[in-house]
């Protein structure tokens, strides 16, 4: 193993298990304060944060402490694989609040379950489950084949991908090939599935147009025009952090549109506009953001892959 390489190991083991795995020894109300003075320190999660506030800085006014909170924003959601392993219902009853759970159906149904790569989402997946939604997560799979310097990332990832389906009681659902299973899924099976349509595009994928910020952006078409198409009943909800507390706010929204898929893609881009206005350093997507608002006044595009 080359020397970069094997730095960029021993960074990953410390940035993603270490660091993060203080929260299965720690009383989390000692880890919140922790990681937000840990956040101090700009080497932390330095590629991935100078990468987001690359682009990030060019939609948002200039916050000086918007570094800090994106590192401590990654420690918590790197923390959330460990603190779901080994916490459970007496940890979310004491540090977890919801609004909107009323919007929710009673009992299992066939419904689209919407977020967004912001905030902290491990826990708003068990909730779910307890409240009877077990939503089937739909994901970009990790390589097969992890290469040196990418070992402890990649399998971290795959790691959390089955932590999810441990917590949303539902096996997730690989992109490629996608539509046909969550159509199985909710059409047959009569099951929720829960997806992420701010994820990074893919060349070829086909998008809609929205607005975003307050800017003409894309995003992509897939999985909105399936549920649009299908009238399945779509409800988005965020879970986000404080900062000075460590306490959760679980917010789920009322029924989207339906039948439309430019106009409920447009309401999703709402709820996303509001939650990264929120908290702008929570959005996980900033280093990609140049792929949402770069040739957006193109209504659609077309291609082979769906998302």
């Amino acid at each position: 193993m080359a020397p970069e390489e094997l730095a960029r190991e021993l960074r990953a083991v410390l940035e993603r298990v270490l660091l993060p795995g203080l929260a299965a020894v720690l009383p989390w109300s000692w880890c919140t304060r922790l990681f937000w003075q840990l956040a101090r320190a700009e080497p932390l999660y330095r590629g991935e944060v100078d990468a987001a506030w690359e682009h990030a800085r060019h939609y948002l006014p200039t916050d000086p402490l918007w570094k800090r909170r994106a590192r401590f924003h990654l420690l918590v959601d790197n923390a959330d694989y460990f603190l779901t392993l080994f916490r459970g219902r007496r940890w979310m009853a004491r540090h977890i609040e919801v609004t909107g759970g009323e919007n929710l159906p009673a009992g299992v149904n066939a419904m689209l379950l919407v977020t967004f790569h912001w905030g902290q989402g491990f826990w708003a997946l068990r909730w779910l489950r307890e409240r009877g939604q077990p939503a089937a997560w739909l994901h970009a799979p990790v390589a097969s084949r992890l290469r040196p310097g990418e070992y402890v990332s990649g399998l971290m990832g795959r790691l959390r991908i089955r932590q999810v389906g441990r917590l949303s009681g539902a096996r997730p659902i690989p992109v490629g090939g996608s539509i046909a299973a969550m159509r199985e899924r909710l059409q047959q099976a009569g099951l929720p599935v829960m997806a992420m349509p701010d994820a990074p595009l893919r060349p070829g994928q086909r998008t809609l147009a929205v607005e975003l910020l307050g800017r003409p952006a894309r995003i992509a078409a897939g999985v909105i025009t399936m549920a649009a198409e299908d009238r399945v009943p779509v409800q988005a909800y965020t879970m986000r952090v404080d900062p000075r507390t460590g306490q959760r706010h679980l917010a789920i929204g009322p029924r989207l549109p339906d039948g439309d898929p430019a106009v409920l893609a447009q309401a999703l881009a709402d709820v996303l506009s509001g939650a990264i206005r929120e908290d702008p350093s929570a959005w996980y997507v900033w280093a990609f953001a140049g792929g949402f608002f770069a040739d957006a006044a193109t209504e659609e595009h077309d291609g082979a892959n769906d998302g």
